[in-house]
């Protein structure tokens, strides 16, 4: 960001910097809580699509769940509970892994739309133009030339 600002501030007149800095402070926050938000959004509406499609794939008729639901009976028995509570503790933790799943697959998916931005931001940066001012007093005022010394007369 800062490079971004240097060349934004660089080309604003002086007598406007209090101001100019002010609004690209102003944009830059209010920038940043819409990103939040635009990626908050994305992140929600794809968790939603990943849960829905993980939840479809799981299969309980095969022989992995067969083996949980089973262990998951065992240790039941052992803590004295009855065998629909180990199903619902089966369902409860497949429910929990698609969960996890979904979310972590909608977080590759807000790093991806950032990447994007991100290279679109790249691209961008070429179209901006360096425009170098002349830095220093001689860059305000015109060179003024100091008259030619006469030499001092010697006296004796």
């Amino acid at each position: 960001m800062m490079p971004v600002t240097t060349a934004g501030m660089n080309t604003v007149p002086p007598h406007l910097v209090g101001k100019a800095s002010a609004l690209s402070n102003v944009v830059r926050q209010v920038s940043a809580s819409f990103g939040i938000a635009i990626l908050t959004t994305i992140m929600q509406k794809r968790e939603a699509f990943h849960f829905a499609n993980l939840a479809q794939s799981v299969n309980m008729n095969g022989n992995e769940a067969y083996a949980l639901q089973t262990a998951l009976q065992d240790m039941a028995i052992h803590q004295g509970l009855s065998y629909g509570t180990a199903q619902g503790v089966g369902l409860g933790l497949v429910a929990q892994r698609v969960t996890l799943l979904s979310m972590v697959n909608a977080i590759g998916d807000c790093f991806i739309v950032a990447a994007g931005m991100c290279l679109l931001a790249l691209i961008l940066c070429f179209w901006l133009k360096d425009k170098k001012k002349p830095v220093g007093p001689a860059a305000s005022s015109p060179a003024i030339k100091a008259p030619d010394a006469k030499p001092a007369l010697k006296t004796q």
